[in-house]
């Protein structure tokens, strides 16, 4: 008899699932990756794509050439669909595109979620963190205000990378290159050694339903993400890739 098929794992945000296994909490963690919302309008057969209000602060000859990428790449694949289901389908090419990045690239895109982090609001801050923890993609709105506090060349490299991944995602090359459990496993272990007995708790109270108030949550995420500066580089492109790997 035919061995089982292996079990499909759940889609969550892969830095912090660990850290909150490995805490011992239980829960389904939700990740969006940071991009700002992609909406779609197709007119004429050309695509608009466009990332809410930051798309707009890029230099417009940016813009256009990145517009052009994006035409090029997609083609005729979202003729007849409304605007809803062609902003899913681009946001499906970015989460499969995102690992078949260099580690380079992957690197900027989480040292660039990181600045943006450190940037926002603690409101805004707090937002992205019950989301990413509490199982929710993260709005709309807050991912365009992660996106739109950085400063205009981040912008343009962030942007750009979301770029680079629905490139590559529709041109199938490079091949798609995951993390396995036992290369992210102890860069997790030592991220959550330099985590203070209070993030740990919020950690657990907010995927058990709590409600910390916003400094603790913004606290607690921020200091997720800070576990990254201490690391050598190879540990460092390990858990980039491990944070957009959503398969």
């Amino acid at each position: 008899m035919p061995a089982p098929p292996a079990p499909r794992r759940a889609r969550r945000a892969p830095i912090v699932a660990g850290l909150a296994i490995l805490a011992g909490v239980i829960g389904t963690i939700g990740w969006k990756i940071l991009v700002g919302t992609v909406a779609v309008g197709i007119v004429g057969g050309t695509l608009s794509s466009l990332f809410g209000g930051p798309w707009d602060k890029l230099p417009s000859d940016v813009r256009a050439s990145y517009q052009q990428r994006l035409e090029t790449a997609v083609g005729k694949r979202l003729d007849g669909l409304s605007n809803t289901a062609a902003a899913t389908q681009i946001e499906t090419w970015l989460k499969g595109g995102f690992i078949r990045l260099d580690d380079h690239k992957l690197v900027r895109h989480l040292q660039l979620e990181i600045d943006a982090l450190n940037r926002v609001a603690e409101k805004d801050c707090a937002s992205f963190g019950r989301s990413s923890v509490g199982g929710k993609s993260v709005d709309s709105e807050t991912s365009q205000t992660l996106t739109a506090s950085l400063d205009q060349a981040g912008i343009v490299e962030l942007i750009g990378l979301n770029v680079d991944a629905v490139e590559a995602e529709l041109r199938g090359s490079p091949s798609a290159v995951h993390a396995s459990d036992g290369m992210s496993g102890p860069i997790l272990q030592r991220m959550l050694a330099n985590l203070t007995p209070t993030q740990v708790q919020t950690i657990t109270a907010v995927t058990s339903g709590g409600s910390p108030n916003d400094h603790d949550v913004c606290d607690m995420i921020r200091g997720i993400y800070r576990g990254a500066s201490s690391l050598d580089p190879s540990s460092l492109a390990i858990l980039a890739r491990v944070d957009v790997d959503l398969q």
